[in-house]
């Protein structure tokens, strides 16, 4: 009897060494592998498709600027103008003396035609004739320099207003009302209300990846946009990535500066990016540690042995070894063994 007790003992020893082999205490979690069309995100930030710094081509102090920062101009409208008052002084007395000298020139004109008759006639001297004709031509050449005078004055007019090129916002205001502007000196940033553009870097292992016109994911506060690549940057700036440039024609409630989600679609959508966390090496071998057989919370743990490719920012391309739905274990380094999830 004490023999059989020792026996069952044994047994139910090995029993409860064996289940405590196969199973860890705690609870270990895992990832579910899922084919998707779009890598990892990028971030990027909203810009607007025209945007311009606006300024005088001339210098004075601002009596017109009563705009602020975000408020919306139509085409053509005056953003600020310079205190012009010489200009327009100057313009009355140049076209007054135009005047003068239009008036002059008629009766020189008048003149010359009754000398040319006389002259013909042999009635004046040829000296009298080309003195007369020679008035006239000095009449001509006063009249042509004071529309001169008169246009540049227009001109300098002209170069004391800022218009705006096209329906937009004011961005930025760098200069107040009654202040003295420079020549050049910036006035306000002006940005179209025709849309806007996303701007972001990417770096050597997508940039071979991505055409023009290709298909963009955008999430901005939430909201997700489809938008296509414009613009891709042939030579790596100095931050070390290329700049890439997408069009989206969504502007209801986007400003300039918003900050974005890009994902872009990659064309061969068929690829398994994994968490470089997840990948195992054993002596050059890569493995994961799959998941397969749950039952009531209890899971079976198997070493896959994977070839990988493609390094897309924190994942990795796997190749083989594991497929669409496949759950990897987040610890690759843990022995082959039943686990608790």
């Amino acid at each position: 009897m004490k023999f059989f007790c020792f026996v069952l003992l044994v047994l139910i020893s090995l029993t409860l060494v064996s289940c405590f082999d196969e199973r860890l205490i705690e609870k270990l979690d895992y990832v579910k592998i899922e084919k998707s069309n779009y890598n990892e995100s990028f971030s990027g930030v909203v810009k607007s498709k025209n945007s311009t710094v606006l300024s005088f081509q001339t210098e004075g102090r601002i009596i017109y600027l009563p705009y602020t920062k975000g408020d919306f101009i139509k085409k053509g409208q005056v953003i600020a103008c310079l205190d012009n008052t010489l200009y327009e002084i100057n313009k009355k007395e140049q076209e007054a003396k135009l005047q003068e000298y239009l008036v002059l020139q008629n009766r020189q004109k008048k003149y010359c035609d009754r000398l040319n008759v006389l002259h013909k006639e042999g009635a004046i001297s040829d000296n009298d004739w080309e003195s007369a004709y020679f008035e006239l031509k000095a009449l001509d050449a006063q009249i042509k320099m004071q529309k001169e005078k008169i246009r540049y004055n227009n001109k300098q007019i002209e170069f004391g207003s800022i218009v705006a090129p096209f329906d937009g916002y004011i961005s930025s205001k760098f200069i107040d009302n009654d202040s003295y502007a420079r020549i050049a000196a910036p006035v306000v940033e002006f940005i179209s209300s025709d849309g806007f553009q996303v701007e972001t870097m990417v770096g050597d292992s997508l940039i071979n990846k991505l055409k023009i016109n290709d298909f963009v994911l955008l999430e901005i506060q939430g909201q997700k946009y489809n938008g296509k690549i414009s613009h891709i940057s042939k030579t790596s700036l100095n931050s070390g990535g290329y700049l890439i440039k997408i069009s989206f024609n969504e502007i209801k409630n986007i400003k300039e500066g918003m900050s974005v989600n890009v994902k872009f679609l990659l064309s061969d959508n068929d690829k398994i990016l994994v968490p470089i966390s997840l990948i195992g090496d054993d002596d050059g071998q890569k493995y994961v540690l799959k998941i397969i057989d749950i039952k009531k919370g209890v899971a079976k743990v198997q070493k896959i042995e994977i070839q990988t490719g493609l390094i897309v920012g924190d994942k990795i391309e796997v190749l083989n070894g594991i497929k669409d739905g496949d759950l990897i274990l987040l610890n690759p380094f843990y022995p082959n063994k039943r686990v608790k999830l």
